[in-house]
């Protein structure tokens, strides 16, 4: 009796509960929550779970609570079963739940992991929305002390630099002696291939054309002043004079050329040296603006740079007068290492305390609102090992709309190779609600 009374009440309890929560569900709870999450629990609770044996055709790291996913009609990764593990010769099984349908023999699980990197620790960390919020912060902080840190850091920057170019000045006559042979090669290659080729012809078509017009009037004027002053009969008899062998100080020729030179030809262009730069000054810019010298000068220009020997041969100077330098690494390490450079990075720390407990707050999280959902799964991945694997069913197209696949016998496991993201993380990336900083005024 006793014992038919106590069912009684069981059943009149567990009855009650169920009421109650049919009640809560469809007079207390929004449409859409009634009609989604009331047959969601009735199936869970009531619905039938099949065991599947999986067939695993490469090394993978399948391990029992693995979850098993299928992509939802909305493109959603949704969870249908899990991994079980068995006894037997070390087998693995899927467990689907009922609302997992119905595999084909034709269907397979594919198998996805997150890699165990600090790569994917950092893009973990920092998503889009985080990321933006980072960078938000350090402009912030960089605009309220751009003006201080350029006042304190320009003397350690001149002086670095002036230490370094000194060293590498003084190791630059060692490098390219060790390195004359393939500069000289490396000349004569572009002595043959820009200046012969390119540059002598385009000289002869484009350039010299453009000299003769902006340069005849001026050449025609002061080679007319110049041979007003020349004295022919001055050159002649001193040449006459410097031909006969019994002659002493045979240099008449010679000292008349230097004194025409210094007394009157110097002046004459003297006169006309605004004439010559303007002249010059034209030149230069109707070559300028000449499209196949421009096109020109970029080719050659595109082939220097892009020169894979003279890249290896620069790099290989760089290294020996700077990179591998003991003496340029050494300047350079007193310079930042330095009492000025000790006393610097304290001013900076002060100064960005409140910048750095801030991105520290963005990342990790606060002590008010605990930690953050990106370091939560990267705690559970790296220090819980969760969260690690996942497979989904991917189902083979049926060709009528009313068939249905036949029922597979086991599942087969390959590794899964689209792009897809990590369901453990499709939620986390969204901004932050930790409250923002007042705007420096």
């Amino acid at each position: 009796m006793r014992r038919r009374l106590r069912i009684l009440v069981g059943l009149m309890a567990w009855g009650g509960g169920m009421a109650t929560i049919g009640w809560l569900v469809t007079d207390h709870v929004d449409g859409e929550l009634g009609q989604q999450v009331a047959p969601q629990l009735w199936q869970y609770a009531a619905g039938r779970r099949t065991t599947v044996s999986l067939e695993v055709t490469d090394q993978l790291d399948i391990r029992a609570g693995d979850p098993i996913f299928r992509v939802s009609s909305s493109g959603q990764l949704e969870q249908i079963g899990e991994i079980q593990h068995t006894d037997a010769a070390d087998k693995h099984t899927a467990l689907l739940y009922a609302s997992s349908p119905t595999p084909g023999a034709s269907d397979q699980l594919a198998w996805y992991s997150n890699p165990d990197s600090m790569a994917w620790v950092i893009s973990t960390l920092m998503p889009e929305s985080k990321r933006k919020e980072v960078s938000a912060e350090i402009r912030r902080a960089l605009a309220g002390h751009h003006e201080e840190l350029l006042g304190e850091l320009q003397p350690l920057v001149a002086k670095s630099l002036n230490q370094s170019l000194a060293i590498v000045e003084s190791e630059l006559p060692a490098a390219i002696r060790a390195n004359r042979e393939d500069i000289d090669r490396i000349g004569r290659r572009y002595q043959k291939e820009l200046i012969d080729r390119e540059l002598l012809p385009l000289v002869r078509r484009e350039i010299w054309p453009l000299v003769r017009r902006r340069a005849e009037p001026t050449a025609n004027k002061i080679g007319g002043e110049l041979w007003k002053r020349v004295s022919l009969w001055r050159f002649t008899w001193r040449f006459a004079y410097d031909k006969i062998p019994l002659f002493p100080n045979r240099q008449k020729f010679r000292e008349e050329f230097d004194r025409f030179v210094d007394q009157e030809a110097l002046p004459v262009l003297a006169n006309h040296s605004d004439d010559i730069v303007q002249v010059v000054e034209q030149i230069i810019r109707d070559a300028s603006a000449n499209p196949r010298v421009q096109q020109a000068a970029r080719r050659s220009g595109t082939k220097v740079l892009e020169d894979p020997e003279l890249k290896q041969l620069l790099w290989r100077i760089v290294r020996r007068t700077a990179v591998d330098n003991p003496r340029f690494r050494q300047a350079f390490r007193d310079t930042w290492t330095g009492p000025e450079a000790r006393l610097l990075v304290s001013r900076t720390s002060q100064r960005f305390e409140p910048t750095v407990r801030r991105i520290g707050e963005l990342l990790i999280g606060t002590p008010e609102s605990g930690i953050t959902p990106e370091f939560a799964a990267v705690l559970r991945n790296q220090v819980l090992r969760k969260d690690r694997r996942w497979l989904v069913l991917e189902t083979a197209d049926t060709t009528a709309a009313n068939s249905s696949p036949d029922p597979a016998g086991s599942l087969a496991v390959v590794r899964g190779h689209r792009k897809r993201l990590s369901p453990f993380l499709a939620h986390i990336d969204t901004p932050s609600r930790l409250p923002q900083p007042e705007p420096l005024r």
